[in-house]
C-alpha cells in the first residue's frame, strides 16, 4: 500500500466533504451564476478524482474515500471530521480493501457462509429501502399519536412520550407494509412452499 502526501489528502477530503457554502466570488458577475456553478462542479469532480493511495496497484481516489465516509452514520462521520481522523479513516479503508482483495484471491467469496451473510445484508438493505418509501414518519397523524398514547398511555412506570408513540406506530405500520410486500412478491414470483 502506498500513500501520497497526507496534507493534500486531508485538504481534498475536507474540501469535498464540506457542507458549508463558499463565499460569493467576483467571478459570478463576469461569468454568471450558471457558469460559476459549472466551474465549482468541475473543481469538485477534479478533486474527487485525485488519487490519494494505491492498494495493490489500484488507485484509491478522494471521491471513493468520501463516498465511504458518507456511508457512515452521522456520529461516526463527525468523528472523522479532523485531518488526523481522516488520515486514520483512509488507512483503515485501505487495509479493508487489501483484506477484501486477499479474501477474493483465496476464493473466500465463494464460501457459503460469506454468500449467506451477503444475501442477508442485501435483503436487509432492500427491506429498509422498501419500507422507507412505503411508510414515512410524516404519514403518522397527530390523531393517531394521541389515540395510541390514550390506549397505551403507560409503559412500565413511565408515561409514554409522543416520540416513543410515533416510533412504535411507525414500527407497526412498517411491519404490516412489509408483510403485504412479501405477499405481493410471492405472488409475482410464483412462490410455492411445499410441505
Amino acid at each position: 500500500m502506498r500513500m501520497k502526501n497526507w496534507t493534500l489528502i486531508v485538504v481534498l477530503l475536507l474540501a469535498t466533504a464540506s457542507c458549508k457554502p463558499s463565499k460569493p466570488e467576483m467571478k459570478q458577475y463576469s461569468i454568471g451564476a450558471q457558469g460559476l456553478a459549472e466551474e465549482r462542479t468541475l473543481r469538485e469532480e477534479e478533486a474527487a478524482g485525485a488519487v490519494v493511495a494505491e492498494v495493490g496497484g489500484y488507485p484509491v481516489t478522494v471521491g471513493e474515500v468520501d463516498k465511504a465516509l458518507q456511508q457512515l452514520p452521522p456520529f461516526q462521520r463527525f468523528y472523522y471530521s479532523s485531518p488526523e481522523k481522516i488520515e486514520i479513516f483512509l488507512q483503515n479503508y485501505a487495509v479493508l480493501q487489501i483484506l477484501a482483495a486477499l479474501a477474493v484471491k483465496d476464493g473466500l467469496d465463494a464460501d457459503p457462509r460469506v454468500a449467506s451473510v451477503l444475501e442477508k445484508l442485501l435483503a436487509d438493505k432492500y427491506k429498509l429501502s422498501v419500507l422507507a418509501e412505503a411508510v414515512k414518519p410524516s404519514d403518522i397523524s397527530a390523531e393517531q399519536v394521541a389515540l395510541f398514547i390514550a390506549t397505551r398511555g403507560i409503559e412500565g412506570e413511565e408515561k409514554m412520550t409522543e416520540a416513543k408513540a410515533r416510533a412504535l406506530i411507525l414500527a407497526d405500520m412498517r411491519a404490516g407494509a412489509w408483510e403485504n410486500h412479501l405477499a405481493r412478491l410471492g405472488k409475482e414470483h410464483g412462490l410455492q412452499l411445499k410441505p
